[in-house]
């Protein structure tokens, strides 16, 4: 859709689940019928820094005539809407954007900065991908709270290698698709590494074995610590890997650093494109 065709596309649902994770990954905005601020939409549009408008009951969507309605007004395939994820507000039409700079917003880091000096607090975020933990670095991240291995693996040339793994029939053809997504994840973790420049992260491994008694595990700064047994091939960052921090720290918790959410119904951001039910 609108990675392919190099047109801006607004994801237009009446409800986003995992299965839409590729459109939404091409799309400048994502725009459901249902939802509210924890709903698959606005954790996922949160974590790409894409505006979201979610919970838009008036819109009714039409999947088979690929098209949705507000009243007497329809918006077909193809057609230009803009969204605004900061006041929930769809317009027929591109309404000129710009990309937000956040370093430039003097007034608000002036305010944060005064925040900093009292708060016991540290903010850190989510960040599955190199681009995540820069995006959070930019925003003033602290560390990474969660790398959700599994997320790693959402990319349209990644899956087909997972797929492969998990339907191997046997342990010749598993080990041939981990060894392909090894250095994939390897590349990955030692990108987050350098862009968090030593803060900690923490990653949640997959489990693809169950069944040998391989218990959940996590990554701590950057070395894997596997609580019941052995950690699979694609799961454990090889400790030479170049940009490992140099600190051994698990927090108790963390908070999502990414653009806020306003009102419940998406980031602060607006964008225009043409709709993709």
């Amino acid at each position: 859709m609108g990675r392919d065709e190099k047109k801006p596309v607004i994801l237009v649902r009446v409800e986003t689940s995992p299965d839409d994770v590729h459109g939404m990954l091409g799309s400048k905005g994502i725009l459901t019928t249902r939802g509210g601020a924890t709903s698959h939409a606005s954790v996922v549009a949160r974590g790409l820094g894409l505006p979201c408008i979610v919970g838009a009951e008036s819109i009714r969507v039409d999947y088979a005539d690929a098209s949705f309605s507000a009243g007497e007004v329809i918006v077909r395939r193809g057609d230009a809407i803009s969204i605004d994820g900061t006041t929930g507000e769809v317009f027929v039409g591109r309404i000129p954007t710009i990309d937000p700079d956040f370093k430039g917003e003097k007034e608000l880091l002036t305010i944060l900065s005064w925040a900093d000096g009292v708060r016991r607090l540290e903010v850190w975020a989510n960040a599955d991908y190199p681009r995540d933990a820069r995006r959070a670095r930019e925003f003033g991240a602290q560390g990474v709270g969660l790398c959700r291995t599994e997320h790693m693996f959402f990319e349209e040339d990644r899956l087909p290698i997972v797929q492969r793994m998990i339907l191997a029939g046997t342990e010749r053809e598993r080990q041939e698709a981990l060894d392909k997504l090894l250095p994939i994840q390897r590349g990955d973790f030692a990108g987050i590494f350098e862009a968090m420049g030593g803060l900690p992260v923490v990653i949640r491994r997959s489990d693809g074995a169950p069944d040998r008694g391989e218990g959940p595990g996590a990554a701590r700064g950057g070395r894997a610590a596997p609580e019941g047994g052995r950690c699979d091939a694609g799961a454990e960052p090889d400790a030479r890997t170049p940009g490992l921090p140099p600190r051994d720290h698990v927090p108790r918790g963390h908070r999502d650093a990414g653009p806020r959410d306003l009102r419940g119904r998406g980031g602060p951001q607006a964008g225009g494109g043409e709709p993709a039910p």
